[in-house]
C-alpha cells in the first residue's frame, strides 16, 4: 500500500506543473519557482527542471513506511505497476502530456531518502503515448492494489510477525502473516487462537477510526469489490494458522 504514497509524489508534481506557460521550458520554470513542495506521506518535492529531453522530477523521501531501499532492487516490478495509471495522472493537465508528447520529452522521478536509498523512474516517450485506461472495475482495481501492494513484501507487521503475501482468497484481502516461533513465544499461536476475539475488537476499531491514508484506501477497495478484510497467521514451525477476518458485511458495518 505505501507504493501508492509514491503516486501520490507523483500526482502532486505533475499538478505542480499545470501552468498557463506557453512553452514547456516555463511551464518548468513556473512549476520550479514553487519547490520545495510538501506531498503528504512522502516528503518533499525539492525539484524540477529539464534536462535536455528529459523532464526530472527529484523527490525526497523522509516517511519511514517508505522503503526505498526495498523498492530501489526491483524498479522495474514498481515501474511496470505504476506505468499502467501513468497516463491517468494528467487527466488536469492535457497541456504538460500534450507537450510532453510532441517534444518526445522522457519523464524521469528520482526518489532519494535521509539514508541516501535511491529508486529513479524513467517514463520514456512510448510509455507516454498510450491512452489513458478505462475506469477499472471493483475487482480490477482490487487486484491491481494487491499486485501494487505485493511488490513491498515482506514486511513487518509486528514484532515476529511479518507479511509474507497478500492474495484474493474467500472474498477477503487476505495478508498472509508467518509468526516466528523461534523468536516469539512458542506459545504464540495459541495466544493468538486464545485471545482472538480481544484482537479482532482492538483491529476493528484500527480499521473503522484509523487516520492512516492507506487503511482507508484498503477498506475503500474491499467495500466497493464488496470484500472482506482478513489476516492469516502462521506459525514458522508449527504450521498452526489463525485467521482474523472482517467479511464485507462487518467492514460495511464498521463504516
Amino acid at each position: 500500500m505505501k507504493l501508492m504514497h509514491l503516486f501520490a509524489a507523483l500526482i502532486a508534481a505533475l499538478l505542480l506543473a499545470a501552468c498557463s506557460a506557453p512553452t514547456l521550458e516555463k511551464q518548468v520554470e513556473q512549476a520550479a519557482s514553487h519547490c520545495p513542495v510538501e506531498v503528504k506521506g512522502v516528503g518533499f518535492i525539492k525539484n524540477i527542471s529539464l534536462d535536455k529531453d528529459t523532464l526530472v522530477y527529484d523527490v525526497t523521501v523522509t516517511s519511514p513506511s517508505i522503503d526505498l531501499s526495498r523498492l530501489s532492487s526491483r524498479p522495474d516490478e514498481v515501474k511496470a505497476t505504476m506505468k499502467s495509471s501513468i497516463v491517468n495522472l494528467f487527466d488536469n493537465n492535457h497541456e504538460m502530456l500534450d507537450a510532453l508528447r510532441e517534444n518526445a520529452i522522457t519523464l524521469q522521478i528520482r526518489y532519494v531518502d535521509r539514508n541516501r536509498a535511491s529508486l529513479t523512474l524513467n517514463f520514456s516517450p512510448d510509455d507516454l503515448k498510450a491512452e489513458p485506461s478505462r475506469k477499472a472495475s471493483p475487482q480490477e482495481e482490487l487486484e491491481a492494489e494487491i499486485k501494487r501492494s505485493k511488490i513491498l513484501l515482506p514486511a513487518e507487521l509486528a514484532p515476529s510477525v511479518m507479511i509474507t503475501d497478500i492474495s484474493d482468497t474467500d472474498n477477503m484481502i487476505m495478508f498472509h502473516c508467518e509468526v516466528d516461533e523461534t523468536t516469539a513465544n512458542a506459545d504464540a499461536i495459541d495466544n493468538l487462537r486464545t485471545h482472538a476475539a480481544e484482537i479482532a475488537a482492538e483491529m476493528a476499531e484500527s480499521l473503522s477510526g484509523s487516520a492512516d491514508p492507506d487503511v482507508k484506501r484498503m477498506v475503500g477497495i474491499a467495500m466497493r469489490a464488496d470484500h472482506g478484510i482478513a489476516y492469516r497467521y502462521t506459525g514458522s514451525v508449527s504450521g498452526d494458522t489463525v485467521t482474523i477476518a472482517f467479511p464485507a458485511a462487518r467492514l460495511r458495518m464498521m463504516r
